[in-house]
């Protein structure tokens, strides 16, 4: 039978073991009383190297089996080291620089979420410091808006209060002066909820499903106010039937803004146009006037449309305004279903 080539046969070995191994240096015949006997004396020359062999095949099953299970500890070691820094450096508010994620093991696992826990509060964060300023910027709005009046209406007071006017005439200017800023005022803490409106980004809206036809028949109630205070009204409506998911209550704050918009900015002489029309299924409301040349009870941080924008985007919709220079035009959409 053949044997394998490239393969030393386990016999073969023995017999070459015994081969070199053995070195036979006296072979003779002995005599006995009871017969006679054949002494070999032979030199195992090699096994002297059996202990060094024995030695270098230990250290080398050791350092094969040692070996790789080092590499991989320190490996694993090096990156707990890396995760325990960043972790460190999360700690102390660094949520900027992602985990470091090796592998697919239980290591990578939780690097994995302490990346998400990172995110997360890195958002949180976010969230906090974007409503403290929007906090901060409604609490300076509000203030420079009472500031103007109530300043003026300190100035009044101490007029009347060291009685420096000519006459009763003069007295009664000023205390209509006083009236009139006190209006004022009461106008503007009136408008609390709508600066609350315009930085909170919180508010879900409670809708409710309403005709196209009652929405315009709302809008043109809110418009007779304007018609009683001697604004003329163009409308132009061309609109099919089709619902509509408002909130109604904040529909009131919108026109209530709107016609307060109007009623302080807009020219009387002119007429106030409103266009209504569905484009690109869509319900498209268009108020136009023309301005006065000059206004005294200016809206310094322009509250009431922001809140009208603010209404509008919380509904899906959209708000384009073009303040020009002696024109005004408001153009808003709400999404419908036809």
């Amino acid at each position: 039978m053949d044997e394998p080539v490239g393969i030393t046969p386990l016999y073969s070995l023995q017999n070459d073991f015994e081969q070199y191994s053995f070195n036979r240096l006296i072979s003779g015949s002995v005599k006995f009383k009871d017969g006679e006997g054949i002494v070999y004396v032979s030199s195992m020359h090699l096994l002297k190297y059996v202990k060094y062999y024995f030695y270098v095949a230990l250290f080398v099953s050791l350092l094969i089996f040692f070996l790789p299970t080092f590499i991989f500890i320190k490996r694993k070691v090096k990156y707990i080291n890396i995760l325990k820094q960043e972790v460190l450096n999360m700690s102390q508010g660094g949520l900027s620089h992602a985990m470091t994620i090796m592998s697919h093991d239980e290591l990578a696992i939780l690097a994995q979420e302490m990346d998400t826990l990172r995110i997360t509060l890195a958002s949180n964060y976010q969230n906090e410091a974007r409503i403290k300023e929007a906090h901060q910027e409604m609490i300076t709005c509000l203030s420079h808006d009472l500031r103007t009046p109530l300043t003026a209406l300190r100035g009044y007071l101490d007029i009347l209060c060291l009685h420096c006017y000519k006459d009763e005439k003069q007295m009664d200017h000023y205390l209509n002066s006083c009236i009139e800023k006190t209006e004022q005022i009461k106008d503007l803490s009136n408008k609390t909820f709508e600066y609350s409106l315009v930085y909170n980004d919180d508010l879900i809206p409670s809708l409710e499903t309403i005709s196209s036809e009652s929405f315009i028949q709302y809008i043109e109630e809110h418009l007779e106010y304007l018609e009683l205070e001697g604004f003329k009204i163009e409308k132009e409506i061309t609109i099919s039937s089709v619902q509509l998911q408002l909130d109604l209550s904040m529909m009131k704050r919108m026109m209530d803004n709107i016609c307060s918009n109007i009623q302080k900015y807009a020219r009387k002489e002119q007429p106030i146009y409103l266009q209504i029309s569905i484009e690109k299924g869509n319900l498209k409301i268009v108020f136009e006037n023309e301005k006065k040349e000059t206004n005294h009870e200016v809206e310094s941080n322009k509250i009431g449309l922001k809140s009208v924008k603010k209404i509008i985007e919380i509904h899906q919709g959209q708000c384009f305004i073009q303040d020009l220079m002696d024109s005004f035009i408001l153009i808003i959409t709400f999404p419908c279903h036809l």
